[in-house]
């Protein structure tokens, strides 16, 4: 049997006020004692069904927005297409933007691949981070000398607004 109208609007009202609490970094016991949950794990389920229909709600939104949009784009296509097709280099170039335009709103284009590359074309060298505070300081005062060599001997805390009191620290620990 379904909920009357009423009990809708009270279960709708808890659900806003469950999520508006957990925004508000409430813990799940929290919201479960004040608003009269069964359990933390019954606020839980609520605030994610809240959230999952707000979800779909906004899909669905966004759907009836690219109709609409869609709808607009053919109109203008319409408008320009006879004229594009006679050569009338105006026309071709609204067009191809309103084409390019379509393209970007049902993301029709094809993934573009990107590599990354050092300045040589080969591949960036990448190094883990040790968890040693000593070492990672050296490495640090290294990478920062290396920096600044390739900079015409320029200070590079300067060049990357790094504290300077902060990095000849971090250059002491890493020579100790």
């Amino acid at each position: 049997m379904a909920a009357s109208k009423a009990q809708q609007a009270k279960t709708a009202k808890r659900r806003a006020l469950a999520v508006d609490m957990r925004l508000a970094g409430k813990q799940f016991q929290t919201i479960a004692d004040t608003l009269g949950y069964a359990s933390p794990a019954a606020a839980h389920m609520d605030i994610k069904r809240a959230l999952e229909a707000n979800r779909k709600q906004v899909e669905q939104a966004a759907e009836e927005l690219r109709s609409v949009e869609a709808m607009r784009l053919d109109q203008l296509q319409e408008a320009v297409w006879g004229t594009a097709l006679k050569g009338e280099v105006k026309a071709v170039e609204v067009a191809l933007k309103v084409i390019d335009r379509r393209v970007k709103l049902f993301g029709l284009d094809a993934p573009q691949h990107v590599a990354l590359s050092g300045s040589n074309g080969e591949p960036i060298q990448i190094a883990a981070v040790p968890a040693d505070p000593a070492e990672r300081a050296r490495m640090v005062a290294e990478a920062m000398a290396r920096i600044g060599s390739a900079v015409g001997g320029k200070d590079p805390a300067a060049l990357l607004d790094v504290d300077t009191d902060e990095l000849r620290a971090l250059e002491g620990k890493a020579a100790s």
